[in-house]
C-alpha cells in the first residue's frame, strides 16, 4: 500500500490512481490518509482550495476528469480545483466532512467554515441528499444517506461536540 500511494504523489497532489484518476479527489485522499504518516502536504492543498463560501473541492488536479477517464486524455495545464461533479453538476456532500476530520487539528477555522457551507443540506437534523450522488454517482438517491451523515456526525463532535448529540 506505501508504495502504490507514493508512487500516486504528483506535484503535492496524491493521485487517486496513475492511469486515469490523475487528480486528488478528496474522497480518495481521506481514505488513503489513514495509511500514510505525513498527512499534511495533502491537507494543505485541500485548504488551498477551498473556496471562500467554505465549499472543499471533489478533486484538484491538471485538465478535464471525464476526458482524462474516458478519452484517455493525458493530464495537461495548470492544477486547477473541480467543486461539482462534470457528470451531474452536484455539489459533493461528503468532501467538507472528510476535511473537517483530515484538518481539524490544522484549520480548525477553514474547517468551520467548510461546516457552515453544508448546513444548507441540513433537514432534520441530518444531510440530506437528492439526486445523483457524487461519491455514489450511479444510485439516485433522496433523503439521509448513512455514508453522509457519519461523516456529519464524526465532523460536527469534532467542532461541535454538544450539536453532535442530536445528529446521533
Amino acid at each position: 500500500m506505501q508504495k502504490s500511494i507514493k508512487h500516486n504523489i504528483n506535484d503535492q497532489l496524491l493521485w487517486a490512481s496513475s492511469l486515469n484518476y490523475t487528480d486528488m479527489w478528496t474522497r480518495d485522499t481521506f481514505f488513503a490518509c489513514m495509511g500514510i504518516e505525513n498527512i499534511q502536504p495533502f491537507i494543505d492543498v485541500l485548504a488551498k482550495y477551498q473556496r471562500n463560501d467554505g465549499l472543499v473541492p471533489l478533486y484538484i488536479g491538471k485538465g478535464n476528469a471525464c476526458c482524462k477517464l474516458f478519452c484517455n486524455q493525458k493530464p495537461t495545464g495548470r492544477i486547477k480545483a473541480a467543486y461539482c461533479d462534470a457528470k451531474t453538476g452536484n455539489i459533493p456532500t461528503d468532501s467538507c466532512f472528510q476535511f473537517i476530520i483530515l484538518a481539524y487539528n490544522l484549520y480548525p477555522n477553514k474547517c468551520k467554515q467548510a461546516w457552515y457551507f453544508m448546513q444548507k443540506f441540513v433537514k432534520n437534523d441530518l444531510i440530506y441528499e437528492n439526486g445523483l450522488g457524487t461519491w455514489q454517482d450511479t444510485i439516485k438517491h433522496k433523503g439521509h444517506v448513512a455514508y453522509t451523515n457519519i461523516l456529519y456526525y464524526k465532523a460536527t463532535k469534532m467542532l461541535f461536540p454538544k450539536k453532535s448529540n442530536r445528529i446521533k
